[in-house]
């Protein structure tokens, strides 16, 4: 497994020391920080690609979700944002996005769900992305256009 050391420690550097390396399977939860009103990640996007010629569910990385749910479940945050690709959505003829927002809804968050471009928000490439929010304070959630165009 490869991690990004220098992405930590420049957020060490920049931003304080409450940040975890390592595989998440291999993480308890008490090593997170506590009290975040928003947890934001993505879990492993190659086994839902439609680039990936083998996509499969017996894709254990399909399953890593689940880590953000443990996460989620044990720190409560107000609010999550997970991202993922497209493909995603076309798993098991929509099945797997529908079960992935249910085991967020069991934990009783709000949840919706949308494809947005990234070159629809500044940033200089058309990259289509699954955004999945969720929030435990009975918002309606809402995906806002941008304004840079």
């Amino acid at each position: 497994m490869i991690f990004f050391k220098e992405a930590v420690e420049t957020y060490r550097k920049n931003i304080g020391d409450h940040i975890v390396l390592g595989d998440i399977t291999k993480i308890s939860s008490d090593d997170i920080t506590n009290g975040a009103d928003i947890i934001i990640g993505g879990f492993p996007c190659q086994g839902f690609s439609i680039a990936n010629i083998k996509r499969s569910m017996e894709d254990k990385r399909n399953f890593l979700y689940k880590e953000m749910l443990r996460i989620i479940k044990d720190k409560q945050p107000k609010f999550f944002v997970a991202e993922n690709v497209k493909g995603l959505l076309s798993m098991e003829n929509g099945g797997v996005i529908q079960m992935i927002v249910k085991d967020f809804e069991d934990l009783g968050y709000k949840v919706d769900y949308k494809i947005l471009n990234a070159a629809e928000y500044g940033v200089p490439q058309i990259r289509e992305r699954v955004l999945i929010i969720g929030n435990r304070i009975g918002k309606k959630i809402l995906f806002q256009k941008s304004r840079i165009m």
